[in-house]
Parts: structure tokens; sequence; C-alpha cells
């Protein structure tokens, strides 16, 4: 027994606490973690790997007390190590407790980015037969797509 917690005791006392049990704090409780909880996540998991944090609470009917490195130790030891980062489970658990319930990438807002496509391809190959003197900025400003899309179309897709 420590120094500290018998002054504490004796403090108590003096202020006409008749319990030596601390008294319930007020707030969010802490979180718990039970190897029975863990063992059911991993369960779930084992049998859907695309089931989602929100339908795994609602099949367990308990709260989300489970920490993020808790989720993923069972998950390093239902599917190794390498099977996904400690910084994804984080951002799963950052998501769910802002109320997403899916683990997919939402789209993003802005200019989607490019890729070399059939379509793309075809267009500048038709404008360099028919003027194949023509700029890889021209071809661009035409087509309006990016200049870098045009130089790996002529230079590595159509050589």
């Amino acid at each position: 027994m420590s120094r500290s917690r018998v002054q504490q005791w004796c403090t108590w006392f003096g202020e006409g606490r008749t319990s030596l049990d601390d008294e319930p704090k007020s707030g969010r409780p802490k979180t718990s973690t039970n190897e029975e909880n863990t063992t059911l996540v991993g369960e779930l998991i084992k049998c859907d790997k695309r089931m989602k944090i929100r339908e795994i609470a609602l099949k367990l009917e308990i709260p989300m007390r489970i920490r993020p490195s808790e989720i993923y130790r069972k998950i390093a030891e239902t599917y190794s190590e390498g099977a996904m980062s400690r910084s994804r489970v984080q951002q799963w658990c950052t998501w769910f407790g802002e109320g997403r319930t899916s683990l997919d990438d939402e789209p993003k807002s802005g200019r989607p980015k490019t890729s070399t496509n059939e379509e793309s391809t075809t267009l500048v190959d038709e404008l360099i037969k028919c003027d194949k003197r023509m700029k890889i900025r021209e071809i661009a400003l035409k087509l309006e797509i990016p200049m870098s899309m045009v130089h790996e179309i002529v230079h590595d897709t159509l050589g």
C-alpha cells in the first residue's frame, strides 16, 4: 500500500467520509475492453471482412468502447501484422465517432484525377494524324486535357 493512498484515506475521513472506496466519477466512463468483446469482434471479422464497425457494434449490442489499439491488435492477431495499418484502424474509429457508417472512402471534391484512357488516346492519335506538327500544348488545349496526359499518350502509349 502506498503512502499517498493512506494520506488520501486520512483526508477522506477528515472530510467525514466513512468508506474507503473511490466515489463514482462524473462524465464518460473509462474505456473498458474485455477479452470476450475482442474475441467476438475477431470472429465477426473472420466471417465478413467487409463488415462495418457500426454493424459489429450493433451485432454485439455493446457500446463502442473498444480502443483503436485493441481493434488493431485483434485484426493483426487474426490476419497477421501486415493485414492493415494502425493508422487506417484509427481513421476508421474516427469516422465511426463522426457518425459515418461506411468504411469506404467518400468521393473527393474538386477536379478528378486524370488517367490515360482509350478515348483520349484515340483522339490524340487522330489529331496527330491530321497534323503531325501539332504541339503537345495545342493538343491539350484542343481536347481540354492536361499536357502531362497528352505527353504520356504521345510518348508512352503511341510511341
